[in-house]
């Protein structure tokens, strides 16, 4: 009778906890974040040799990740530059990305930092990290693998830290400078020569021309004092600095008189006569204060500029 009874009880027990069972499973099923690692499709460990580190040496990791879009890479978890452990830090991490159609692919370049002093051969390990790829609420992890490498002592296993005798630091090579003298007095020589040639080619011929054609330098002259003299006694000054010309170009100081000695000596100026026997009757008027037969406010510094300028062209013909 009792088994009875308890049978009866049970069967609605047993139910009641399949039901919580599965009400359970369900609601974890709804709240629970993690999924299948499958839109992590590769992860791709690429490493340097395995063997002959020493302290202070870099360990250069290259970790291939492929993720299927639309999951990305949750960087927040990536490991950051600092140490990992007493012996081992990372000392650079950089990462890049290339999207695709169907995936994006990253590649998390990372060197690492041995701090670890060894006495002899020994294995270490450098611990993998994870890799989290996230969409919205959901998210997938994965490991990278880990990575074996050997150190090896600074000093030989054999030798006694007291018998380790230190070398001194090696002085730096001399370097022989009497081939950078050659150099130095070679393009110091070049220079030189070559501003000679630059003078020689550009600088002198108008200088010695300057000499040889004074009315040349007279249109220079009489231009810039066309720019800075704006009195009356500017066309004074001007018509000194023609009669300078003049007297160069004879030798000696040339008078109106001495106009027909002077056409003599110059012929190829003959064509210019007129006008200068019109310049020598301005210049009576202007220093000796005759009587003005010429209205020398038509003749003023322009008027002079265009008669040494067509003395100038005939300069250029002579040499």
């Amino acid at each position: 009778m009792a088994n009875t009874v308890l049978d009866r009880i049970s069967i609605p027990i047993g139910f009641i906890v399949f039901f919580c069972t599965i009400f359970r499973s369900d609601t974890a099923l709804a709240t629970n974040k993690p999924i299948t690692p499958e839109p992590i499709q590769q992860i791709e460990l690429q490493a340097d040799r395995n063997f002959g580190y020493v302290i202070g040496d870099l360990v250069h990791h290259r970790i291939f990740v492929s993720i299927e879009n639309p999951y990305r890479l949750d960087l927040a978890i990536l490991p950051t530059p600092g140490a990992l452990n007493p012996g081992l830090s990372v000392h650079t991490i950089q990462i890049s990305e290339n999207q695709l159609t169907t995936a994006t692919k990253y590649l998390i370049d990372l060197k690492y930092q041995l701090y670890r002093s060894v006495e002899r051969s020994e294995e270490i390990i450098i611990p993998g990290f994870r890799i989290r790829a996230t969409k919205k609420t959901q998210w997938a992890e994965a490991q990278t693998p880990p990575w074996k490498l050997t150190m090896m002592p600074l000093i030989s296993e054999q030798s006694a830290d007291q018998d380790v005798v230190i070398r001194p630091p090696r002085k730096p090579l001399l370097i022989p400078l009497q081939v950078h003298y050659r150099i130095l007095i070679g393009l110091v020589i070049g220079v030189f020569i070559l501003s000679a040639l630059i003078a020689r080619i550009f600088y002198l011929p108008g200088f010695l021309n300057s000499t040889k054609r004074p009315f040349a330098a007279t249109c220079g002259n009489l231009k810039r004092l066309r720019k800075r003299r704006t009195d009356t006694a500017a066309m004074s000054d001007a018509m000194r600095v023609v009669h300078q010309a003049f007297n160069h170009t004879a030798g000696e100081t040339v008078f109106a008189s001495q106009l027909d000695q002077f056409f003599q000596k110059n012929p190829e100026f003959c064509t210019l006569r007129k006008q200068t026997e019109l310049f020598f009757q301005l210049s009576r008027q202007t220093f000796f204060q005759q009587a003005k037969t010429i209205n020398s406010e038509n003749y003023g510094i322009p008027w002079l500029q265009s008669l040494c300028q067509q003395y100038r062209k005939i300069e250029r013909t002579l040499s």
